[in-house]
């Protein structure tokens, strides 16, 4: 994971929904893959891997944090909550572990607002805090809209975490979302890759 994005002296350029992060989010789905984990993708682009409980009505554990980093960012910048959450579901899978409540992956998308701001935008989303259309609407230093790309998405099964989700998808699905406009999965379509100038420090 650390090599995607990878800059001289050990940080990392991963600018939300830019073509690296793209990667990254791509290989964190093959790992989940390999833990036979259905993974879903909600409207913001946000990324769940789920881990079967044995209470399956009961709300998931949700562990994780983001993948995408701040413009030079450290190798560790957040990616590490993610990494860690991948290492708990694998550690349960070695060991045979079962729990009561389902544990639940989650990879945030532009959660430090470092390329769409305000910080916590899909998260918020998620959470009930921001609508989602005003959070599409923000804007890169180039002018480039978040909502360019969007997941046309369909309820996830259960339905414990608010806001709906898609199975992901191997290539970029083109869609239509219920307003109209045209839409591809935001987890795997890349945005136009963002000016370094423009958030260089």
């Amino acid at each position: 994971m650390a090599e995607i994005g990878a800059t001289p002296g050990g940080g990392m350029y991963r600018l939300t929904l830019s073509d690296d992060d793209r990667r990254a989010r791509d290989l964190l789905v093959a790992w989940l893959a390999g833990l036979d984990s259905t993974v879903t993708v909600d409207e913001m682009g946000d990324i769940f891997g789920p881990r079967g409980g044995r209470d399956e009505s009961l709300p998931p554990v949700i562990t994780g944090s983001h993948l995408d980093t701040q413009p030079r960012g450290g190798r560790f910048d957040d990616v590490l909550g993610v990494m860690g959450a991948l290492e708990v579901l694998r550690t349960l899978r070695d060991h045979d572990v079962g729990t009561l409540r389902p544990v639940e992956l989650v990879d945030w998308t532009n959660e430090e607002g470092s390329r769409f701001a305000p910080a916590m935008l899909a998260s918020g989303v998620w959470a009930g805090a921001l609508d989602r259309d005003w959070a599409w609407a923000r804007t890169d230093a180039d002018g480039f809209r978040r909502g360019e790309r969007a997941a046309p998405v369909r309820p996830r099964r259960g339905g414990r975490a608010r806001g709906r989700r898609q199975r992901w998808p191997r290539e970029p699905a083109a869609g239509r979302h219920r307003n109209g406009r045209d839409t591809r999965c935001a987890a795997t379509a890349a945005l136009r890759p963002a000016s370094r100038r423009a958030h260089s420090r």
